[in-house]
């Protein structure tokens, strides 16, 4: 079966014609001699949750000679493609060294002129097609028979090593670009914090004030608001007293309360700084 159309250089085949698939297995875990430290490496699909190297190891168990014994699990060797088959379908890394896996694994132990990293992003993509022919009812599950006959479009050995420098590099440049917009966001606020510390110590209109020298001066437009402003109370208190029908008594004028001067010296300092936009903050 061809999911798609393919260069006529390449070839769709299936997961056993390239690799032996195998399964894994996990001893009895009330017994804890199943289990050793510094034993063999053994994986689960919980060591690859949120897992996202290309190549793993160990993971947070190790299985013991016995342990190994008491279980069909069996060491794969190095380059073993690990796909997870349930809880969840569809994580994928490489062993970099001899490991074992439980039973949530459909194991690739490819053959000659495969390439594992080729095989992974294959898999990587192909995460929803493979949850579309798994089965189960409390939790879907991709069958061995399932695993043997899944498609897999097989490119040229050189093509498959140029496909993969090619996905890890748009790879980096995406991760590269996600840590750049991460940084955009508290970059904005900075922006927007020296923008108005530069706006209001005058510096965005300095050009301005350049081309235009004869411009009312903040003291005068001071001055004009505090008269305006006690013009507008005097109006307000006549029209007070022309209401009730009184004359204004003598002096009424000086309850007027001028407000407080501003002091400089209590004036707070503006953040120093500069952006590489230009603005002197």
């Amino acid at each position: 079966m061809s999911r798609w159309k393919i260069p006529a250089t390449w070839k769709w085949t299936t997961a056993e014609k390239i690799a032996d698939i195998v399964a894994g297995g996990t001893p009895p875990s009330k017994d804890p001699t199943n289990f050793a430290r510094n034993g063999i490496s053994w994986i689960t699909p919980a060591d690859l949750t949120g897992y996202v190297h290309a190549y793993i190891g160990r993971g947070k168990r190790c299985l013991s000679e016995k342990g190994l014994a008491a279980s069909s699990a069996r060491v794969l060797p190095v380059g073993t493609v690990l796909f997870t088959s349930r809880a969840p379908i569809g994580y994928c890394a490489i062993a970099e060294n001899p490991i074992a896996t439980n039973q949530g694994f459909k194991n690739l132990v490819l053959k000659n002129d495969i390439q594992p990293e080729y095989v992974r992003h294959y898999l990587l993509a192909s995460k929803a097609y493979a949850e579309s022919i798994s089965s189960g009812t409390t939790f879907k599950e991709l069958s061995s028979t399932r695993m043997k006959n899944f498609d897999i479009p097989v490119a040229p050995t050189g093509e498959q090593r140029r496909i993969v420098e090619k996905i890890d590099a748009l790879q980096d440049r995406s991760r590269k670009a996600r840590e750049a917009l991460s940084e955009v966001g508290p970059l904005l606020e900075q922006f927007r914090q020296s923008l108005l510390a530069a706006a209001f110590r005058g510096d965005l209109t300095a050009d301005w004030r350049a081309q235009n020298p004869n411009v009312e001066p903040a003291s005068e437009l001071l001055k004009r608001i505090r008269k305006e402003r006690r013009q507008k109370w005097e109006e307000a208190e006549l029209a007070k007293y022309e209401a009730k029908g009184k004359q204004p008594p003598k002096g009424w004028q000086e309850k007027y309360k001028e407000p407080d001067p501003v002091d400089e010296s209590e004036l707070p300092e503006l953040p120093a700084g500069s952006l590489a936009l230009g603005i002197a903050v």
